[in-house]
């Protein structure tokens, strides 16, 4: 199956998704000469070789004429997407990224999809990189598209509604259902990015299991100094069957100690900060010692180069003086997330796979969501979705 993989823990925007399948379908020159000549008159389109951080990839742009301060409406947004002359498939995808917007954007300022005024969205060069993004995803043309947590950043940004955090109010609303994080001290990710990931995205997760034919990286317009500002894109072919995929097995770290000295508050603080800082596992089990106190067993797994940093995290968060380290072997089902639209709304869904097993349970958060939202049990709001579930 070919497929379409995007690495965005570095963030996305409408111009590094579209320099990010450029780059990947080889920097086509006829496919750039294509997307010139469908520019309505007034926009020009590059895409240039940009090298960053001693990697060469590509970077987007767009200059349009009409680039002033803009109030689009829906409608007025897909008249710019309708007048360029791409293929009717192309618009037809790029309006949805604009309706996905449109209802995102709605739901913030309280109003209605038709009402809506777009801003720097709304712009020529937007429309542009989004319009781009969807020709070049067709010229592509995968049978899957897996897309992996998106990272936002994190600080404030200025805009036409003032200066808004990160994620402002229409990603963060974007991102509902799709797996994110926060971590920078900018903007990563925009509302044009998010739109185009909810778009485009089949499923979430981890890298398939793919023989990869094509790389590529998609810059972003500005030089980070802590991180390489690209979307990173691969495609290859996945096995149709997934769930004879080998799953991953590594080795881990796992930690124990008993305290028997401390209270229950305390050990789940502990607990709280070995997840925090990165703890693949924590848990706690209650057991009594040999002076016949209660006590708390606590595990904590974590990857084998970072054993010495959780012991040093048990020794200040917890009694313990001695914490008994072992290197084992973890074996992990492959896993995915997809969101699923069901009656009661969308719903994610994790999909676990590998070694002849296969499960799919809806994420409990979307299902205490919809119970609170709907005055439903969670077992009637599961009973009702179950058969959503399945079918994923």
């Amino acid at each position: 199956m070919k497929t379409l993989y995007l690495e965005l823990k570095n963030g996305a925007s409408g111009d590094m998704v579209a320099a990010a399948l450029y780059d990947v379908a080889g920097r086509d020159r006829e496919l750039l000469s294509e997307m010139q000549s469908a520019a309505p008159d007034g926009v020009k389109i590059y895409a240039k070789d940009c090298l960053r951080q001693g990697v060469v990839g590509t970077l987007f742009t767009v200059e349009s004429e009409n680039h002033g301060h803009t109030h689009r409406t829906l409608a007025d947004v897909f008249a710019v997407i309708d007048a360029f002359l791409f293929p009717a498939e192309v618009k037809a995808l790029a309006k949805s990224v604009y309706e996905i917007i449109a209802r995102a954007e709605a739901e913030v300022h309280g109003t209605t999809e038709d009402k809506v005024q777009f801003h720097e969205v709304g712009s020529v060069r937007a429309v542009a990189n989004v319009v781009c993004a969807c020709f070049l995803l067709d010229a592509i043309s995968p049978s899957r598209v897996v897309c992996s947590p998106v990272n936002v950043g994190g600080g404030t940004v200025r805009c036409a509604h003032g200066v808004l955090p990160v994620p402002t109010p229409a990603t963060a609303e974007l991102l509902k259902g799709i797996p994110s994080f926060g971590d920078g001290n900018c903007e990563l990710c925009t509302t044009t990015g998010a739109a185009l990931v909810a778009a485009f995205a089949d499923s979430f997760g981890n890298m398939p299991s793919m023989t990869v034919s094509a790389t590529g990286y998609g810059m972003g317009g500005r030089d980070l100094p802590d991180r390489l500002n690209c979307v990173r894109a691969f495609v290859g072919d996945a096995e149709t069957t997934t769930e004879k995929d080998d799953c991953a097995c590594e080795e881990v770290a796992e930690l124990v100690c008993n305290v028997d000295d401390i209270t229950g508050e305390a050990v789940g603080y502990a607990c709280e900060k070995l997840m925090k800082e990165g703890a693949l596992d924590v848990n706690t089990v209650c057991a009594q010692t040999k002076k016949n106190r209660p006590c708390f067993i606590l595990t904590c797994l974590c990857r084998a180069d970072e054993a010495e940093k959780f012991a040093a995290l048990l020794f200040k968060h917890t009694s313990t003086i001695g914490v008994r380290v072992s290197v084992v072997r973890r074996i992990c089902l492959n896993r995915e997330t997809e969101v699923v639209k069901t009656p009661l709304g969308e719903v994610r869904v994790k999909h676990s796979y590998g070694m002849g097993a296969s499960k799919r349970k809806a994420e409990f958060d979307d299902l205490a969501r919809i119970a609170d939202a709907t005055g439903k049990s969670l077992a009637e709001v599961y009973d009702e979705i179950k058969d959503f579930v399945k079918q994923s």
